[in-house]
């Protein structure tokens, strides 16, 4: 079972919501041919808030999974310019 859950928004974006916090994470999730973008390593630790910088590669299991559940699956875009914001 999951520990993040993804869901799109109208404005292109992803967004990541835990049981654990209240704080949520959002992404880009482009419509036009819908495919996630999810920052690099580098990219994570830089934009990544406090709470959220240790948790990037379970964050990252999770959304390859959402992704390939989809149909068709969507395609994951592991990026340096992929943005990552909070939303509280």
């Amino acid at each position: 079972m999951p520990t993040y859950t993804f869901t799109p928004r109208w404005k292109e974006e992803l967004v990541c919501t835990s049981a654990a916090t209240s704080a949520k994470l959002v992404f880009e999730l482009p419509m036009g041919v819908l495919t996630a973008y999810f920052p690099t390593e580098e990219a994570w630790l830089a934009r990544a808030p406090a709470w959220a910088k240790d948790k990037r590669e379970e964050i990252l299991v999770d959304l390859r999974a959402w992704c390939a559940s989809m149909t068709p699956p969507t395609p994951l875009i592991i990026d340096a310019t992929a943005s990552i914001t909070e939303e509280r």
